[in-house]
């Protein structure tokens, strides 16, 4: 059984119920914590500690290379037992129809991958990285972000926080991928 602390890095909001099923395998659970890098070490301590059997975490990404968070965050004691490749898409949101995008900000991840697609969207536009994309749109939310940011992230993110879409499926690569790996305590 899955519990709420084995979650998929701990992240709300960034994976479909149907997508999480495909790793998990279960039925209900809840989402109800941001990914941040101390969640993926607490995460990882978890695991360690024998309190959760495995956590989840991406490892790389097609366009966009390898996760540096989940690299750096890795520890001797825990190892990879299980990978599944996701496809990803980003969309771009803003607070309000009456927005004038200057910046945008989002999980680097994200920000390489949408790239080539923003430059034709936006013009002159500032990157500001978040420690991740439903982070970004729960700030734009909130007004941690002024009126004139957008943000990058799922569209169930941007939904969920009742920002305006500006743009669907904007990832350069339409088959952008992303490898999730399964970690586990390192049986001596």
């Amino acid at each position: 059984m899955v519990t709420k602390e084995q979650v998929w890095k701990g992240l709300r909001l960034e994976l479909t119920r149907n997508e999480m099923q495909q790793i998990y395998q279960a039925g209900e659970y809840e989402l109800d914590d941001y990914y941040n890098y101390d969640l993926l070490v607490k995460t990882l301590k978890m695991a360690i500690n024998k309190e959760i059997d495995f956590g989840v975490m991406a490892i790389k990404n097609i366009v966009a290379g390898n996760v540096v968070e989940t690299k750096e965050a890795l520890t001797p004691k825990i190892e990879l037992f299980d990978t599944l490749d996701l496809p990803i898409h980003h969309c771009l949101f803003k607070k309000s129809p009456q927005s004038n995008i200057e910046y945008v900000a989002s999980h680097i991840q994200a920000l390489h991958q949408t790239q080539e697609t923003r430059k034709k969207i936006l013009k002159n536009v500032i990157e500001i990285e978040c420690t991740d994309t439903a982070l970004a749109a729960k700030m734009l939310f909130n007004g941690e972000y002024p009126e004139n940011y957008a943000v990058i992230c799922r569209e169930n993110a941007g939904n969920f926080f009742n920002l305006t879409l500006v743009e669907k499926n904007i990832e350069d690569n339409p088959f952008n991928t992303t490898t999730f790996g399964l970690f586990k305590l390192k049986i001596r």
